[in-house]
C-alpha cells in the first residue's frame, strides 16, 4: 500500500481519523498516549448485541469479480459483484441479521464498505483501518445486525475500485412503517469510463500529474462548455454546485446500469403511486433529478425521513440518497438525472400507457429551484435535542489542482498509519467540526459510522435538523457556515493503546465520492483590487435535512456541530443505538 494517498482515490483521500477515546481532558487531536475503542474491542460487540434484533438472519453471497458489459452497445471489461447489482439490491428487515459471504476472485486486494449505515466497526470495510483488504483468492465474512431502516448502499474502500461497476444497493425496511405508494422503484445513477476511454487508475494517475489553472489560459472559451482534455474536463461550471463541477470526462451516464441509448423503462398504471429510492454512485458527478411532467413529494434524505416537500426536481451529490413518491401520469415519460456542468445526462424511461419513448435528448425543465438538503426539514422523530457544544474541532480544507495535493490542515492522509492525525472525541460531548474551505472548489464530505445534524447557527439556537448520511450537493457557498450535529450515548470504557500504524474506528473526510475535483471555475477568492462576488458573502445557511456529506465549495467555513449522544462511529462504540 502507497504510504500517501493523492486526493483521486475515493473514500480515503485527504482523511483524517475521528475515533472515540477516552481522554483525560479537552485537548482535540489524539496522540499515542490516548485511549481508543478498537474495531475488534469488546465494546464493539457488546453494543452489537444491545442492537433490536428480529432473531431473522439473512445470508447473501457476494463475489466481486472482472466481468465483460454491454453498455448500449459499447463493450466494457471491468469489475463487478455476482450476487447483488444496481437492479439487484440486498435486502432485508431492520433488526435482522445480515450475513454476507464475500470472495475476492479480482486481481487486487479489495473489501466491501456499507454506506450510510452506522454499524459495527469491524464490519465497516476500510483496509488498514477497521479491516485488512481481502486478498485475491481470498474472502470474508461480513456479519452486523440491520441498524435502521432506508435506502443505503455498497461498494469497495480502496482505490478506485468502486468507479467499475462494485456497487449495489442496500434496502433496509421496517414492516411498521406506513407506505403510501403502490410500487417501488429503486434508481441508481453513474457516471460510467472503465472500459470505455480508459480503467479509473489510469485516470487517477494522469489527475496526479496535476492540471493547468483555471485562471492560466490555453484552454479555450469556458463560456462555450467544459472541454476535454484526454481523460479530464476543464471548464465544467454549475451555478447550482456553486462554481466547478467535476475534473473528469466520461462517455456515458447511466441509470440502472444502462445508457441513454438503451434506457430501462419501469411500467406502472396511471394513478400509481410510486416510490423512488434514488442513488446517486457516480465519481466525479452530481446529478440533477426528475421526471417530465411529474411533481415529486420528497419523503426521505439518505435513509431518514424528511417532512415532506414538493419538488420539480432535486439535485444529488456523490453518494447522496434520496427517496420520492411520484404519482403516475398517462404516457412514456423520461427520467432523467442530468450531469452538472458536463451537458450531458442519464436516461430511463416511466411508461403507463401508449406512445412514444421520450427522445435521448430531451431535457428536465427548471421552472423552479431544485431541492437540496437545505430545502428539507428532518420529522421530529430523527431530530436531535438541542444542547450547548462541549467541543470544537477545526478543520481546514487545503490543497489545489495544479499539484492535487488535497489535504484537511495541511497534512494529507497516510493509510499506512491512519492515526497518524486523529482528533478524539469523548463519550457524552456535543462536538462541533468547524470546516474552512480554503480551496477553490466544492468537496462533498463524509463521515463514517456517524449521525450528525445540520443548523444554521449551530446546536445552541433553536432549530436543529438531524443528518445522517450524504451530500448536501455542494449547496453551501463561499464562507459560509454549516452546522451538524452528532451524539454518543454511553460511557466509552478504555480501549487499549493505539500505535501510529493500528486502525480506528472511525473516518472523518474528504470524501473519495468525489474524485476527480480540481480547482472551481468560480473563484470565491477575489484578486486585487476587484470587488468580492455576491456569491461569495459570509451567511449563515440552514441546512434542513438528513444527511451525512457536506458540500463545500472554495472559500467556505462549515460548522459541523456535532453531539455524541449516538456516536455513529462506524461500528457504535460502545453503543450506536438509534436514540432520538
Amino acid at each position: 500500500m502507497h504510504s500517501t494517498l493523492n486526493r483521486r482515490q475515493f473514500l480515503s483521500v485527504g482523511a483524517l481519523t475521528l475515533t472515540a477515546a477516552g481522554l483525560a481532558g479537552c485537548s482535540t487531536t489524539a496522540t499515542k498516549t490516548t485511549s481508543f475503542v478498537r474495531p475488534s474491542s469488546t465494546a464493539v460487540t457488546a453494543a452489537e448485541a444491545k442492537r433490536r434484533s428480529t432473531g431473522a438472519v439473512v445470508h447473501r453471497a457476494l463475489t466481486a469479480e472482472p466481468v465483460t458489459l454491454d453498455l448500449g452497445g459499447k463493450t466494457a471489461k471491468t469489475w463487478a459483484y455476482r450476487g447483488a447489482s444496481a437492479t439487484q439490491p440486498l435486502r432485508g428487515n431492520v433488526g435482522d441479521t445480515l450475513k454476507v459471504a464475500f470472495t475476492n476472485d479480482l486481481p487486487d486486494p479489495t473489501s466491501v464498505h456499507w454506506h450510510g449505515l452506522a454499524l459495527r466497526n469491524d464490519m465497516d470495510g476500510v483496509p488498514s483501518l477497521t479491516q485488512d483488504a481481502v486478498k485475491p483468492g481470498g474472502s470474508f465474512d461480513y456479519e452486523f445486525t440491520l441498524p435502521e431502516s432506508g435506502t443505503f448502499w455498497f461498494h469497495p474502500h480502496v482505490g478506485t475500485q468502486q468507479d467499475r461497476g462494485l456497487y449495489a444497493p442496500l434496502i433496509i425496511d421496517d414492516p411498521n412503517e406506513k407506505g403510501d405508494y403502490d410500487k417501488e422503484w429503486v434508481i441508481v445513477v453513474d457516471d460510467w469510463l472503465d472500459g470505455i476511454t480508459a480503467t479509473p487508475d489510469e485516470v487517477m494517475k494522469e489527475l496526479g500529474q496535476g492540471m493547468m489553472d483555471h485562471d492560466s489560459g490555453g484552454h479555450g472559451d469556458m463560456d462555450m462548455g467544459p472541454m476535454r482534455m484526454g481523460n479530464t474536463l476543464m471548464g465544467a461550471t454549475s451555478s447550482l454546485l456553486g462554481g466547478d463541477a467535476g475534473d473528469v470526462y466520461y462517455p456515458l451516464y447511466l441509470i440502472n446500469g444502462k445508457p441513454a441509448n438503451d434506457p430501462q423503462t419501469f411500467a406502472a398504471k396511471p394513478g400509481e403511486r410510486i416510490r423512488l429510492r434514488i442513488i446517486n454512485a457516480g465519481g466525479d458527478t452530481a446529478f440533477r433529478f426528475g421526471v417530465t411532467e411529474h411533481e415529486m413529494t420528497i419523503t426521505h434524505s439518505d435513509g431518514f425521513p424528511v417532512k415532506p416537500l414538493k419538488a420539480e426536481s432535486l439535485v444529488l451529490g456523490m453518494g447522496e440518497r434520496y427517496d420520492a413518491v411520484v404519482t403516475a401520469g398517462d404516457g412514456a415519460f423520461a427520467v432523467i438525472a442530468e450531469a452538472l456542468g458536463k451537458q450531458n445526462q442519464a436516461l430511463a424511461i416511466l411508461r403507463t400507457g401508449s406512445g412514444s419513448a421520450p427522445a435521448m435528448d430531451v431535457k428536465l425543465p427548471q421552472q423552479k429551484t431544485p431541492a437540496t438538503a437545505d430545502s428539507l426539514k428532518a420529522t421530529s422523530s430523527v431530530a436531535l435535542p438541542n444542547r450547548a457544544v462541549d467541543r470544537t474541532l477545526s478543520l481546514e480544507l487545503t490543497g489545489g489542482m495544479e499539484k492535487y495535493d488535497w489535504a484537511i490542515n495541511g497534512k494529507r492522509m497516510n493509510m499506512d498509519k491512519p492515526m497518524r492525525d486523529a482528533l478524539g472525541i469523548v463519550e457524552g460531548e456535543r462536538v462541533a467540526l468547524e470546516f474552512k474551505n480554503s480551496t477553490e472548489m466544492w468537496h462533498p464530505m463524509h463521515l463514517h459510522g456517524h449521525t450528525y445534524q445540520h443548523s444554521g447557527g449551530g446546536a445552541a439556537q433553536g432549530h436543529l435538523d438531524r443528518c445522517s448520511r450524504h451530500n448536501v450537493a455542494g449547496r453551501v457557498r463561499c464562507r459560509q457556515s454549516r452546522t451538524v450535529a452528532l451524539a454518543l450515548p454511553q460511557r466509552l470504557p478504555r480501549g487499549s493503546r493505539y500505535d501510529d500504524d493500528d486502525r480506528l474506528p472511525g473516518e472523518l473526510k474528504h470524501r473519495g465520492r468525489a474524485p476527480y475535483r480540481r480547482g472551481a471555475g468560480h473563484r470565491c477568492s477575489s484578486r486585487p483590487g476587484q470587488r468580492r462576488s455576491p456569491k461569495c458573502a459570509s451567511r449563515l445557511v440552514r441546512e434542513r435535512a438528513a444527511c451525512d456529506d457536506s458540500g463545500m465549495q472554495g472559500e467556505q467555513v462549515v460548522k459541523i456541530r456535532t453531539s455524541y449522544r449516538s456516536l455513529r462511529i462506524a461500528s457504535p462504540p460502545p453503543s450506536a443505538e438509534r436514540v432520538f
